[in-house]
């Protein structure tokens, strides 16, 4: 339950963490951002997940982890691109293969 004294609302919270899992940020570097404890954040993203059904972060990295290696591609690769392309999750694939024939 939210304290009285929060600085920001249910709906606020629930935006902020669909917007961490939606665009592939990590929930350090928002909180960061946002000047919020990073474990607040963490547990926010957590609730999300349960309360929309999601796959926890163990089972999200695992599934990743079996598409980027049906790609050919390691998941250091995939964290470099990660930091270098765009906010389209979907860019990805893309970014890393065109960083490949280079």
């Amino acid at each position: 339950m939210p304290s009285n004294n929060s600085k920001y609302t249910p709906g606020i919270r629930e935006q902020n963490a669909g917007y961490i899992l939606e665009n592939w940020k990590s929930a350090t570097s928002v909180a960061e951002k946002m000047g919020i404890d990073t474990n607040t954040v963490c547990k926010r993203v957590r609730e999300y997940r349960r309360k929309n059904i999601l796959t926890n972060y163990a089972e999200e990295k695992g599934i990743k982890k079996r598409v980027l290696e049906t790609e050919g591609i390691s998941l250091s690769e995939w964290h470099i691109c990660r930091v270098n392309c765009s906010d389209d999750p979907n860019s990805f694939l893309s970014t890393i293969k065109s960083v490949d024939t280079h």
